[in-house]
Formats: C-alpha cells, sequence, structure tokens
C-alpha cells in the first residue's frame, strides 16, 4: 500500500580524544536541535506539511522555534581508538540548516538560541521578540524534542501555556504548528488534540499525521480566527 500523509481538523581500550577534536562539530553552532534524528521520516512528514499548509494558506514566512539543545559529540571506534564524524560529514547528512534549501517563498526564518529547562521562560519571551518583528502571514512551527508532555514537562517538551503564549501574539489568518511525538497510550492522538485545544482556546485543531511511514508522530495547530475561537 502507497504511503499516506494525511492532514486533518563492547568493552575495548579507549583513548581519549583531543578537546579540540571534540569540539570540531560545534564551531558553527555548539547547541543542536535533535540532530541525530534530523533528516529522518518525521522530518519527511513534518517539512511536507509545512510546506503544504504554507501552500494552502498562502504563508510569508515559516518562524521555526526550534528547541534547540546540546547534542554530546557522537564518535566511532577504530581498532579500539575513538574518532569523531568530523563536521563535513555531520553537516550533509545532519545539519538542520539543510531545510533553507527547501525555502523562497515563503520565507524561513529559525529561531537557535540555545533552550534549556532552567531557562524556558526568558527562552520563550526572546521567541516572542523576534517573533513580532516578522511581517506578513506567518506559520509558527514549534519543534521540541517530543512534544507536549503528558504531565510534568522537561528539556524535551513545551508546555501548554507556552504555546498559548505564542498563539495569543498571532494575528488573524496565521497558523500555529506543533510537533508531538507518540505518548505511551492507546489513545495518545485524541488526547494531544484535546490539550492543544484547551491550550489555545480554539475550536478546530489541524491533525496532520503519516500512519503509513511516521505513525509514531503528528503534528498539531490551528489557524488563528477570531470567528472560530471558543467563548
Amino acid at each position: 500500500m502507497r504511503s499516506r500523509c494525511i492532514v486533518t481538523c563492547s568493552a575495548v581500550r579507549r583513548r581519549a580524544l583531543p578537546q579540540s577534536l571534540l569540539s570540531e562539530r560545534f564551531k558553527e553552532n555548539f547547541l543542536a536541535m535533535k540532530e541525530s534524528w534530523y533528516g529522518d521520516k518525521r522530518d519527511l512528514l513534518k517539512w511536507s506539511a509545512v510546506l503544504q499548509l504554507c501552500k494552502q494558506h498562502e504563508v510569508d514566512v515559516v518562524f521555526h522555534i526550534a528547541m534547540l539543545t546540546h547534542s554530546a559529540a557522537h564518535e566511532f571506534e577504530i581498532d579500539g581508538n575513538r574518532f569523531p564524524v568530523v563536521d563535513p560529514v555531520w553537516k550533509h547528512f545532519r545539519s538542520l540548516r539543510n531545510v533553507e534549501r527547501l525555502f523562497g517563498s515563503p520565507k524561513l526564518h529559525i529561531f537557535e538560541q540555545g533552550f534549556t529547562h532552567a531557562k524556558r521562560r526568558s527562552y520563550f519571551d526572546d521567541a516572542l521578540e523576534e517573533l513580532k518583528l516578522l511581517t506578513g502571514r506567518k506559520l509558527v512551527l514549534i519543534d521540541p524534542d517530543t512534544g507536549l508532555a503528558p504531565k510534568s514537562a522537561s528539556e524535551k517538551h513545551v508546555r501548554a501555556d507556552e504555546c498559548q503564549a505564542i498563539w495569543e501574539n498571532l494575528a488573524s489568518g496565521d497558523l500555529l504548528l506543533l510537533y508531538q511525538h507518540q505518548w505511551r497510550e492507546n489513545q495518545w492522538r485524541q488526547r494531544v488534540v484535546a490539550k492543544m485545544r484547551e491550550a489555545l482556546n480554539f475550536s478546530h485543531v489541524i491533525r496532520v499525521e503519516a500512519p503509513g511511514f511516521a505513525s509514531d508522530v503528528i503534528l498539531v495547530g490551528a489557524v488563528k480566527s477570531l470567528r472560530a475561537a471558543c467563548e
């Protein structure tokens, strides 16, 4: 069956590496987004959905709140000696900025500030200030490691009130979209939609999914419209 994309409402001897090699990959961006996963099947769904929604709603700019978190250096071994994955290889296969090649119109604006749980309030305050500088119809993509938390949030999550703060600063016609990894329960998709609807105080929540090739993630969001807002 063709895959579908649906948009709906050992132990070895080790030698320590010189610090200069360990840090080489971080020369341009020490804080890196979930790069070990970047470019996988979930990103096919995420960016396909973004482009499709941009087309449908005539979006001028995509604001990507990437929630960049620290990523440890990736290494491999040859006869017990450890080596780093060198910067050119990493960038070719895992660089977040590869996605920029998909965009021209609409424009892509990536919020690259490093994210930590301890400073999450200032992070979203700064994101809001940057968002206010953008003009035209916007799609805001909030892109945490795993999405909304079922209960308490960690560095991997975005909180419902943080989504709400972004939503309240969007104009009519703008879109909000959130990446969401599955929860450990059977009805997780329905619960995520319900939680997003409650967070935004909004009746119609978009649900994006690809059961044929990325069944463990969805994207949820909404189009800002005063007429569709809940009382």
